[in-house]
């Protein structure tokens, strides 16, 4: 029985929101503070303004793409241009951790899950509502260890 594919956008902290707010704000006062050290050229200014434009750009599509979809036979975790694909057959254990994770992280908030899979791999995750993620993810493979 196929199940059409369900999205879970990632949770997001006010410490991200925070850190994209004061980042945003110091490159508009840093351009500003350039343009005027350089006495308007605007050429001088310009290569500084695209290389700052071009990293909020990439923070901010960062920001709205990462989420967890789950399909028929796998979960897809996705971060802008970064995807893992993880089977549900490889799951072994999903373990809910309430601090930071140095493993492979493909989240935007500090408290989330760990998905323990094949070959002793992790990966920290943050979905929206834990609670029914890890419940579908439980309808797919109910072999699956919860801590």
């Amino acid at each position: 029985m196929f199940i059409a594919p369900k999205v879970y956008p990632s949770r997001k902290d006010w410490i991200i929101k925070t850190v994209l707010v004061i980042l945003i704000l110091l490159d508009l006062i840093g351009t500003a503070y350039l343009y005027d050290a350089m006495n308007g050229k605007i050429s001088e200014v310009l290569p500084f303004t695209t290389a700052i434009t071009i990293m909020d750009v990439l923070i901010i599509c960062i920001y709205f793409t990462t989420n967890y979809t789950l399909n028929e036979n796998n979960l897809y975790c996705k971060s802008f241009i970064f995807t893992k694909r993880i089977s549900y057959e490889n799951i072994q254990r999903i373990e809910q951790n309430r601090k930071l994770f140095a493993g492979l992280k493909l989240s935007l908030a500090s408290k989330g899950i760990v998905l323990y899979y094949s070959n002793n791999n992790e990966i920290f995750i943050t979905p929206e509502n834990e609670d029914e993620f890890i419940e579908d993810i439980c309808f797919k493979n109910s072999s699956i260890e919860i801590r």
